[in-house]
């Protein structure tokens, strides 16, 4: 009688038995040992698999939507960037050619002899001034 009992304890622990069959059903089959039946439940594919398709799909679609959001903040963050670093530009270009123009008047009309001398010190630039109390031209003193 013992063995019995245990037989049916163990059968009782055995996971149910599911296919797929040719129709688009699931069949689900576990046997009841101590009578000798076996429950059988049938569930259309479609019932099991569907709500899984449509919460992938709305998972896929939320994913879409943050990523394209995500990437309409960046192409903004993006722009914003690109238009301060042109406006530096522009702002650092109009400096500089102030600066030159300053330099050049101030070069033409100084009294002294003014060399501009690059890192390797070699002369870039000379004034009037200096091509004449050197009795060289501008292109011999460059």
């Amino acid at each position: 009688a013992h063995a019995a009992a245990g037989a049916v304890i163990a059968a009782a622990r055995v996971p149910a038995l599911a296919m797929l069959t040719g129709e688009g059903m699931l069949r689900a089959e576990s046997p009841i040992p101590a009578i000798g039946w076996t429950v059988v439940a049938l569930e259309p594919v479609e019932a099991i698999i569907g709500p899984l398709r449509r919460a992938l799909l709305a998972g896929a679609a939320v994913t879409v939507a943050v990523a394209s959001v995500l990437a309409v903040a960046l192409q903004l963050v993006w722009s914003r960037a690109a238009a301060r670093l042109a406006a530096r530009a522009r702002h650092a270009e109009r400096r500089a050619d102030t600066l030159l123009t300053h330099f050049a008047m101030a070069n033409r009309h100084a009294n002294d002899i003014v060399l501009l001398i690059d890192s390797q010190q070699r002369i870039v630039e000379v004034n009037p001034v200096a091509v004449e109390a050197y009795g060289c031209s501008r292109e011999e003193l460059i």
